[in-house]
């Protein structure tokens, strides 16, 4: 990552920024167990150690600032550990705080997200141009391209990131069918989900984590039909390999390509060549995030033709060239990057989305 660099007054705008990081995170890790008073692993962009009565896995870094006109902002981002009982359907819980008046950045192709706004607002504009507001608690689908997130301040945000098998057990409908889109959470979860945003508001971080344990549990707990033999060999699939072949896929599974593609729409929101295009290039996204590749080569290994096919590929799921994002211009997805990979907990397809 780069050091600080001047930029336009176009890129600047007026009320609105391409947002980036002005220097490489410095980050130490640290572990303190005690008394499991707040039993759970957390990340916190901006921690400082715990007391010695609650139980954390912390991240200790320099506050991310984001440059601006006037004074700094800060972005604030940690991770939470969803209860036990959730394991294999929920990755993890997070927390955004945002205190400025606007964030601009770019998510990656992911996984499908719950998230939830305690403060301010904001809007996802999609690969195909449609500009979708944010109910205060939402349903995002799994993406199949880049969303531009634009957020207004000050914020907070919780987040639920949800894995292939726990859109199965806890949303249960088609997921291609909500790819690429978002509902507001309650004509999903009805009545269980309209209060969320003002209870969720007034609580501490450990009773907010409390509180969604309970309404997935208690979600988890009603009948479902998850395959989940299919969900481990996909996730499996889809990580193990640089560039995943999907007869691979089928060979493994010991059903037929039309029932395999049947599954894959279902549980992960698109066809199994989509969805190897998208993990091979969020792996190179990784490598570069983590700064386990130092260049396009590194990166892009050899599961891309060439140069022109991997930029062209990396920007379909990224949203930017290979470039850009070494170049820090979409800090929050960073932010992502690095800290989920710092959670042992996390599941390795979240590692990615």
């Amino acid at each position: 990552m780069r050091g600080s660099q001047r930029r336009s007054a176009a890129e600047q705008g007026s009320d609105s920024y391409n947002i980036w990081v002005a220097e490489r995170f410095s980050t130490e890790i640290a572990t303190r167990v005690g008394a499991a008073a707040f039993a759970r692993r957390s990340l916190d962009l901006n921690a400082r150690l715990a007391p010695a009565d609650r139980a954390s896995f912390f991240v200790d870094a320099a506050p991310l600032t984001l440059p601006k006109k006037r004074g700094r902002a800060v972005v604030s981002l940690r991770y939470f550990a969803p209860d036990a009982g959730l394991g294999g359907l929920v990755s993890s819980y997070y927390r955004l705080d945002f205190e400025d008046a606007v964030l601009v950045d770019r998510l990656r192709a992911e996984l499908p997200q719950i998230r939830i706004t305690t403060r301010g607002s904001g809007q996802f504009r999609f690969a195909d141009g449609r500009v979708v507001p944010c109910p205060k608690a939402m349903l995002n689908g799994p993406t199949t391209g880049p969303v531009l997130l634009e957020l207004k301040g000050p914020l907070t945000v919780w987040g639920v990131g949800l894995l292939p098998a726990g859109w199965g057990a806890l949303i249960g409908s088609d997921a291609s069918a909500m790819a690429d889109d978002s509902v507001a959470l309650d004509t999903v979860f009805g009545e269980a989900a309209s209060d969320l945003p003002g209870r969720l508001r007034g609580m501490d971080n450990e009773a907010a984590v409390a509180a969604l344990d309970a309404l997935l549990l208690a979600r988890a707990a009603e009948p479902h039909d998850v395959p989940l033999w299919f969900t481990a060999l996909a996730d499996d699939w889809l990580t193990s390999s640089p560039s995943p072949a999907v007869d691979d896929l089928v060979a493994a599974s010991g059903h037929s390509a039309r029932q395999v593609e049947r599954l894959m729409r279902r549980l992960y929101g698109g066809a199994p060549k989509l969805l190897s295009r998208k993990y091979r290039a969020l792996q190179a996204c990784v490598r570069l995030g983590n700064g386990d590749a130092h260049n396009w080569a590194d990166a892009a290994g050899d599961a891309f033709y060439d140069q022109a096919h991997f930029i062209r590929e990396f920007k379909s799921f990224v949203g930017m060239t290979p470039h850009r994002f070494a170049m820090d211009m979409a800090p929050v997805m960073r932010m992502t990057v690095a800290r989920r990979a710092a959670l042992p907990s996390m599941p390795k397809l979240a590692l990615l989305s």
